[in-house]
């Protein structure tokens, strides 16, 4: 699924977790992450129970200036996390737990992947509005259907191809 996206998009994990906790669960779902930030890189404010961590999108501007609020979508399970200035970049999904008896048909991120291919599609200028006039919203489809569509999706013909590259290649 991750090589999917990869073809088109610059893929980055942000967690609120510490680097010791996620590195390894990191390293085992995908080796060629755009960059890598966790709870050292995250906005902390307060202390103990009151204690307040968010993820400003500012800080990955500064320190990689080819993003920006018209191309970066962040993807949380926790809107509290995403910074107030960047909610109109987020699509949040559900938090998935290993430990729920529904794991099993979790299939937010597959639907994630078919939302980014028609945002892919439409090549839209500005994800802001993208998000704004198209808001995501998790299907209902079974894990199997989602499975077929991810199959005939990958079966682009040569044209879309061009345009997944030309989008990639201005973006």
């Amino acid at each position: 699924m991750l090589k999917t996206l990869s073809d088109t998009f610059h893929i980055a994990v942000w967690t609120s977790g510490k680097l010791k906790n996620n590195k390894p669960i990191i390293d085992r779902i995908y080796d060629d992450f755009y960059f890598t930030w966790c709870q050292e890189n995250c906005q902390i404010s307060g202390y103990g129970p009151n204690q307040i961590i968010s993820k400003p999108l500012e800080k990955i501007f500064h320190e990689y200036p080819q993003f920006n609020l018209a191309n970066t979508i962040i993807l949380d399970d926790s809107p509290a996390k995403v910074h107030k200035n960047n909610k109109s970049n987020a699509i949040f999904i559900p938090t998935f737990s290993v430990s729920d008896p529904n794991a099993v048909n979790d299939n937010a991120l597959m639907c994630v992947v078919k939302y980014l291919q028609q945002f892919v599609y439409e090549d839209p200028t500005d994800v802001c509005k993208f998000l704004e006039i198209n808001p995501f919203s998790e299907q209902k489809d079974s894990v199997a259907e989602q499975k077929k569509k991810m199959f005939l999706v990958t079966q682009q013909s040569e044209k879309d191809n061009v345009i997944l590259d030309r989008w990639k290649n201005n973006h």
